[in-house]
Order: structure tokens, then sequence, then C-alpha cells
């Protein structure tokens, strides 16, 4: 199951072969995925820890061997870009991004706004 952290732009178990009466993220067993991101200074005091971002995500997942099951897949690769901010907060680093699919299947489950925590 891919999306969120792998993928920005696509919800947590995003993509992925997908069951068509329940639309139910099924997982697969091929994955691969790309992620790149520049981490730029935003023009605060350093010592805020605060950093602006641009990033381009690429990912797909496939491979099922369900035979009793109707479902969705496809090893197209999804693709997203955006931009973020990061904070280096007192409670551990946060994150805030704004993802865009650009290639995405219809079945395919979109966030654009994450935030997290590590």
């Amino acid at each position: 199951i891919i999306g969120g952290n792998e993928i920005r732009g696509f919800h947590q178990s995003g993509i992925g072969p997908r069951d068509k009466k329940s639309l139910d993220a099924l997982g697969g067993k091929f994955y691969f995925s790309i992620i790149n991101q520049v981490d730029f200074p935003i023009g605060l005091p350093e010592d805020l820890g605060i950093k602006g971002s641009l990033f381009v995500d690429a990912a797909t997942l496939f491979g099922l061997d369900y035979t009793d099951k109707e479902y969705y897949e496809s090893k197209s690769l999804r693709l997203s870009a955006g931009f973020g901010f990061s904070w280096r907060s007192p409670f551990g680093p946060m994150r805030l991004d704004f993802g865009f699919p650009i290639l995405k299947e219809d079945y395919d489950v979109v966030d654009i706004i994450r935030f997290s925590m590590q």
C-alpha cells in the first residue's frame, strides 16, 4: 500500500491495486518509488529552523494473485510535484507539504495537504 510519505499528493494507500466494488486498497507485490527534494532557506532567521522545499515524487505498486476478485490495477507510474515547509520544532521535526498529482489513475485517492511529525 503506497501513498502519503512515499508519494506526496496521494492519500496513504492512495495508489496501487483497488477492489472494484469496495474501492479498498489491496496492496501489491512489486513497488518502485523515487523521491526528489530540494531544501532551501526562505529568508527567515536561521535560528527559527524553518526551511522551504520543492519536490517531485514518483511511484507505482502492482502485482496481485487474486483470481476471485475484480480489481483495478495499473503498472503505470504515478507522479506528483509540490512544495513544503519544514520546522525543527522543540517537539521534533515537522513538515507541511502541498503535493499535486500530475500522473494518476481515476481510482487513485488524492490528498493534496500532508502534515507530518517525526
